[in-house]
């Protein structure tokens, strides 16, 4: 199956993973863009990605992580129907677990997303 990948578009048209992304140096967006072609490639080959790589947080929402050169970025996202990858956010890791506020701000985001 071919999986696609989506950004949440808020109601006032920011989208904030892209933003996420806008502030990251070259190398590490690209970085990040490599990482979420490979969370996709695990995910059409029906196999679950290591937990290098992604791992689940809370009511379906995951992390993808990216160690970089100098810190470690996280990007939530969810699954939606139509074999779709929906990233809502993302921020630079600064302790050893995802944030509750980062989570529920996810969560959020993924209701947004819902109602679109």
């Amino acid at each position: 199956m071919k999986y696609r990948i989506d950004y949440v578009r808020l109601a006032s048209g920011r989208v904030p993973f892209i933003r996420f992304l806008d502030d990251l140096s070259d190398a590490e967006r690209a970085e990040v863009l490599a990482t979420i072609e490979e969370l996709r490639e695990w995910r059409e080959r029906d196999m679950i990605p290591p937990s290098s790589i992604s791992s689940h947080l809370r009511d379906g929402i995951f992390e993808l992580k990216v160690r970089h050169a100098n810190r470690i970025t996280r990007s939530l996202y969810f699954y939606s129907a139509g074999a779709m990858i929906v990233f809502t956010h993302g921020f630079v890791k600064k302790t050893r677990k995802a944030p509750p506020q980062e989570i529920e701000k996810a969560l959020r985001y993924r209701s947004q997303y819902n109602l679109s």
